[in-house]
């Protein structure tokens, strides 16, 4: 990073959260205007080294920082479906260079917190609660050169509303508005003195829930967001059949009941037994993720009604609730045809039990399948808490072979 006379870098922060307040980017402004700035602090290469902590225990062949990182939490425009305007917040992580270098975005979406407000990604302090430390993740991109941004969810900032859980309309526009934000933050005269600068390659990856998240952007960017330059996206614990995920680790069947309830008017009376129906509110909708298993079961005969197991277990939703099933559909993405052209990476643990192979890789046969350049990484014995640590170096390898100009995939494993 260029050396700066003292007091300069307090002016740059000074008049970088001034210009935000710019009439451009008033409530009414475009889909990824950024509304606020507020600077978090640098850290060093050490520094950096050092937050990650013990995030990377189990996987030894993580590679160490080769920067420090600048920290700030951004607010930005994003939109509803309908097009009516909404606001996000977002942590947004720039490696310190020491002269001016342009840089791939790392956009991520992250995996289930909880519902309400007080469970908000951005809120976490994993000293404290652990939902997936994504922290050290973002420091961790940050550190090998990528400018790296981590949205939140739509209305996590509203009490009134739960957040978007597994609603692809909404969270595809956060995503995508989150990459925008970067370039907007950058566009900025007042960061004229940041060394990193946007490179027009952007990554989407997401993990769990946000790998939901981001084959649902891949499925709207080029009619949503046609100007951003898609290099590809990265699925670890890849959660894309939310049907499926009602089968395969039912507990979190209850956030999404609770959710659709909201947005789709759809009744969890008529899928959950009664004990587990009455009081939902008050329970799954006060609760973050870690709270989650000491609450409800994890197994569809202990859960389920018995009419709503049956047809689940059967495939035939459709009989038994048909608006579910329209719902569920409705909310399975990565499958436009006219979305294939953006390469991907699947990181799949094998000791997953809440996206398992078994579901996972039926998925990622039908993108190949449609066209789609794939790349599927089987890790032998990983669990799905663990499959963003021991798959890092991996995607750090397939984004800088797409980055060189290499389309990698291995599809013809399963021809």
């Amino acid at each position: 990073m260029r050396l700066r006379p003292p007091g300069l870098l307090a002016l740059f922060l000074i008049a970088l959260s001034t210009a935000t307040l710019a009439p451009a980017q008033t409530p009414q402004g475009r889909p990824g205007s950024v509304l606020g700035v507020e600077f978090l602090g640098s850290l060093s290469t050490a520094q950096t080294a050092a937050a990650i902590g013990g995030f990377y225990r189990r996987a030894p062949d993580a590679p160490a920082p080769r920067y420090g990182v600048d920290r700030y939490r951004l607010r930005f425009r994003t939109s509803d479906p309908g097009g009516s305007p909404l606001e996000s917040r977002a942590l947004l992580y720039i490696p310190r260079f020491a002269q001016a270098t342009p840089a791939p975005v790392f956009v991520m979406a992250p995996g289930t917190t909880g519902l309400i407000d007080r469970c908000a990604t951005l809120l976490e302090r994993p000293a404290v609660r652990n939902w997936g430390n994504y922290e050290a993740q973002m420091l961790s991109y940050a550190g090998q050169g990528y400018i790296s941004i981590l949205p939140d969810y739509a209305f996590y900032d509203d009490p009134s509303r739960y957040q978007s859980y597994f609603i692809a309309a909404y969270n595809s526009r956060v995503m995508l508005d989150g990459a925008r934000a970067v370039y907007s933050f950058f566009g900025r005269p007042a960061a004229r003195l940041i060394d990193a600068r946007p490179a027009q390659r952007v990554f989407l990856a997401g993990y769990s829930q946000g790998a939901h998240t981001v084959f649902a952007a891949t499925d709207i960017a080029e009619g949503y967001a046609p100007e951003l330059p898609l290099a590809g996206a990265i699925g670890f614990g890849t959660t894309t059949s939310v049907e499926a995920l009602m089968k395969d680790s039912p507990y979190f069947g209850v956030y999404i009941l609770l959710a659709w309830q909201q947005y789709y008017g759809i009744d969890p009376a008529r899928v959950l037994l009664p004990r587990y129906a009455s009081g939902l509110a008050l329970v799954a909708g006060q609760r973050c993720v870690d709270e989650i298993p000491r609450l409800y079961p994890n197994a569809v005969v202990q859960l389920y009604q018995p009419r709503f197991r049956e047809a689940l277990l059967a495939g035939e939703l459709e009989a038994y609730y048909p608006e579910l099933a329209r719902r569920l559909r409705e909310n399975f993405p990565g499958l436009n045809p006219q979305a294939q052209t953006v390469p991907a990476l699947i990181v799949q643990g094998g000791a997953d039990p809440i996206s398992p192979d078994r579901t996972v890789e039926p998925y990622a046969r039908r993108l190949c399948g449609l066209g789609r350049r794939l790349e599927y990484v089987y890790l032998p014995g990983v669990h799905h808490f663990y499959v963003r640590q021991i798959g890092f170096r991996a995607a750090l390898d397939w984004m800088s072979r797409v980055r060189s100009g290499q389309r990698p995939g291995n599809c013809g494993r399963w021809n």
